[in-house]
């Protein structure tokens, strides 16, 4: 099975945080199934760094290939530099599927 490649994270200005974070690496696990997001800082779901952060904070597409996103589902703990998103194809990726994952703007 080929891997999807990871393209890129875009940060909207954030109240979320306590520091506007980076992103320090995006990983596609080997078999496709996951993505890792790894940020500079920890971040939160609240002002009051409280919550955790959940589907509606992301965009999630893949453009390219033959495979397509039929689901993506977030996993992270408040106060974690780590999220942890699950992927769900359609279809088998033939290589040049890219992954895009952005904050939506109006939750962060």
């Amino acid at each position: 099975m080929k891997r999807i490649l990871p393209l890129l994270i875009l940060f909207a200005a954030s109240s979320i945080v306590v520091a506007q974070p980076t992103l320090s690496s995006l990983v596609v696990a080997g078999d496709n199934s996951t993505a890792t997001l790894t940020l500079d800082v920890p971040v939160y779901a609240n002002t009051g760094m409280t919550g955790d952060l959940a589907d509606a904070d992301f965009d999630v597409s893949i453009s390219g290939g033959t495979a397509t996103l039929s689901s993506s589902s977030v996993s992270h703990t408040a106060g974690s530099s780590s999220v942890t998103i699950t992927l769900t194809l359609s279809g088998t990726p033939d290589g040049s599927e890219t992954l895009e994952v952005d904050f939506v703007a109006a939750s962060v």
